[in-house]
Parts: structure tokens; sequence; C-alpha cells
């Protein structure tokens, strides 16, 4: 199988790598087999070797795009952190002023559970439990 028709071209690097990873386990788990089928007086044995050198080709081309995926990833990652650095920097110099519009937009609803506690209700889902002071 080609190594290139095997591996969907797509823009998530951790669903690339899990595919190289699931296929580098089918080609160790090819060459075992095809290693218990070797015997010392069969004339299969060319044939056998040749499908050896085959996997060991696609084993090398699915561990260097391994590395790259690995690499791309560890760079993504790094420029996301700058970016939030940066823009800490950014805001650590701003004044923080209340903005009720903005918060009216975020929000769906506060409920009132009991005198001491409510429960904040976000437009994204996300719930949070605040005691009252």
């Amino acid at each position: 199988m080609n190594t290139l028709a095997y591996i969907k071209l797509n823009n998530d690097s951790e669903d690339k790598e899990l595919e190289i990873k699931v296929r580098l386990a089918e080609i160790n788990e090819e060459f075992q087999k095809a290693m218990s089928m070797v015997s010392i007086d069969d004339d299969n044995n060319v044939i056998i070797e040749q499908k050896l050198t085959e996997l060991i080709m696609e084993k090398e081309l699915l561990n260097k795009e391994l590395a790259k995926c690995s690499s791309d990833h560890k760079a993504t990652s790094q420029s996301k952190i700058n970016e939030i650095v940066r823009l800490t920097d950014i805001l650590e110099n701003q004044p923080l002023q209340f903005n009720d519009e903005l918060v009216r937009q975020m929000l769906q609803c506060i409920v009132v559970e009991s005198k001491e506690r409510i429960k904040v209700i976000f437009n994204d889902g996300t719930e949070i439990d605040q005691l009252i002071q």
C-alpha cells in the first residue's frame, strides 16, 4: 500500500499522527508475519524479501512524516504560547473597565439557587456556581 494513499491529507495534525502510528503498528505486525513465513529452502523467500523491503521503506517514510508532524505540532504550540504572552503583555498595561454591553452579550442567564448561591450560565453553555458573600 502506498504511504501517501494511506494517509489522508488533512489539517488536523493529531489525527494524522494517530493514523501514522496505527499504520506503523500494522507494518510491524505484517513484518512479523512475513518473517515467520521465511524458510531456509523456500523459493518464496524472494517474494517475502521484497515485501519486507517495501515494509521497511514505508516504515522509514512514516517515521519521517511522524517526526515532521511532531515538530509542526511543537511549532504551532510554541506560536500559540507566544501569542498568549504577547496579548497578556499588552493587556497588563491596559486599565480594566467593566463593559456592561459585552457582559450582556456573553451571558445567557443568572439563576438564583439560594440566598448564598447563584449560577451564571454563559451563551456557550458554560455554567459557574458562585457563593454570595
